[in-house]
């Protein structure tokens, strides 16, 4: 996330950490770039193989209650509005954005990996279980986020642990 956030610090003065962002604001912002869209653009994924722009239809009302999870949800969400803006406008349309910004600061790449650890004991089992459901749904969605490769080499295999590039050499 280091070098690719240098780069778009270079593109933009607009940029700001992610940890600056809420989901609310981040799915905000996911919707505004999703209509800005190129067509030309989106046509180059094939339809049904997993690549196509992900949906643009997520609510505050998915936001999860527990604080850390929140935190994943932003940092996958970040990846989100960071993929559209690089892929999926037009040139001139980016340029555009990044000089007036319509006011929105847009985020940087998270520079954190979240990885899934499951609680034991300390709740109902009622409550155990939504609270894991809601877990596994975050994290879930996350891991999808957070993949170069799943765009860049193909779909993510569900039996790899984590398909994300490895990081940058010292």
């Amino acid at each position: 996330g280091h070098l690719l956030n240098r780069h778009l610090r270079r593109m933009s003065e607009r940029f700001e950490e992610c940890d600056a962002f809420d989901a609310e604001t981040l799915w905000s912002l996911r919707r505004r770039l999703a209509e800005l869209a190129d067509p030309e653009l989106i046509a180059i994924y094939p339809h049904g193989d997993g690549r196509s722009p992900r949906r643009v239809n997520g609510t505050a009302a998915q936001r999860p209650a527990d604080a850390t999870l929140h935190a994943v949800q932003r940092d996958g969400l970040c990846h989100e509005v960071v993929l559209a803006l690089v892929h999926h406008l037009a040139e001139e349309t980016r340029a555009s954005l990044l000089a007036s910004g319509g006011g929105s600061a847009l985020p940087l790449l998270p520079t954190r990996h979240h990885e899934e650890h499951h609680e034991e004991g300390g709740e109902e089992e009622g409550t155990a279980a939504a609270a894991e459901g809601e877990r596994s749904r975050v994290f879930s969605e996350y891991r999808s986020q957070v993949s170069c490769q799943q765009c860049h080499t193909g779909a993510v295999a569900a039996a790899w642990r984590d398909a994300t590039l490895p990081p940058p050499l010292p």
